[in-house]
């Protein structure tokens, strides 16, 4: 492994790659989520701009066994609203993965995000 600088786990997709592509989420002393870098407390990381990421770590209460801490569902979906629109809050969760498939980490530019996708062809 490079000295590439820190790495971080995605909550879920579980990928680990730099922070500047994840999202770092803290709770908040009210008990809300707070997409911060700088927020004091534990966080958990997730992909940037991946509802799929979120949806997946939602239904597997990641957020609270990263946190170490219980996360209501109303918490959650406050997080999921500003992170991706209210209007988002249905669409994404359906569509996932299910015809695409990620381009190896040795097939990525340096520049692209952990979550370059490419669509598998189904003939």
């Amino acid at each position: 492994m490079s000295d590439e600088g820190p790495r971080r786990t995605c909550i879920g997709c579980r990928q680990v790659t730099t922070p500047e592509h994840l999202v770092r989420v803290a709770l908040g002393t009210d008990g809300c989520l707070l997409d911060d870098r700088r927020a004091p407390g534990r966080g958990a990381w997730l992909c940037a701009g991946s509802a799929p990421c979120f949806d997946r770590a939602s239904d597997r209460q990641q957020f609270a066994r990263a946190l170490r801490s219980p996360v209501s569902t109303e918490a959650l979906a406050a997080l999921r609203a500003r992170l991706f629109g209210a209007a988002d809050q249905g669409n994404q969760r359906d569509q996932g993965n299910d015809h695409r498939q990620r381009i190896d980490d040795d097939q990525r530019d340096d520049e692209a995000g952990p979550h370059e996708l490419v669509s598998a062809t189904t003939e």
